[in-house]
């Protein structure tokens, strides 16, 4: 499904969770792997990011960030999960592809474990390094 309307001012808009505690961690991933993404990338024009983005025919896929790459023509969803086991990644896999969005071509799902985030924050911007290129 097509949005209706775009908000292009809110191209790189970051949603963060409400004030509890435990999704502090959570927060902070996602902030810093937006901040890869930006940086990572030569001409922003090309990208576009979105976090909470709901996808899919009934819009029942809510990814924690959503990119997507208009020069590539494919999406990249980005899942943050705390329990993160094989039964939980192989349904969320199939979820994903059958997943059709217009005019892009391929849909990839990375899934961020934050049981093997490092509790040091100095030290999460290197190990998110080996989930976003």
């Amino acid at each position: 499904m097509i949005p209706t309307k775009v908000r292009w001012e809110e191209q790189f808009k970051i949603r963060l969770a409400k004030a509890e505690e435990s999704m502090d961690l959570h927060d902070i991933i996602k902030l810093l792997v937006v901040r890869k993404i930006l940086r990572n990338t030569k001409n922003k024009q090309w990208k576009r990011i979105y976090t909470e983005f709901p996808i899919g025919e009934n819009e029942e896929l809510i990814p924690d960030i959503y990119v997507e790459d208009l020069k590539e023509h494919s999406v990249i969803c980005y899942e943050i999960q705390k329990q993160c086991d094989d039964k939980y990644i192989l349904e969320k896999t199939k979820q994903y592809s059958e997943v059709n969005i217009p005019y892009f071509n391929s849909i990839d799902l990375i899934i961020i474990p934050t049981k093997l985030c490092p509790k040091d924050v100095t030290k999460i911007s290197s190990w998110l390094d080996t989930y976003v290129c």
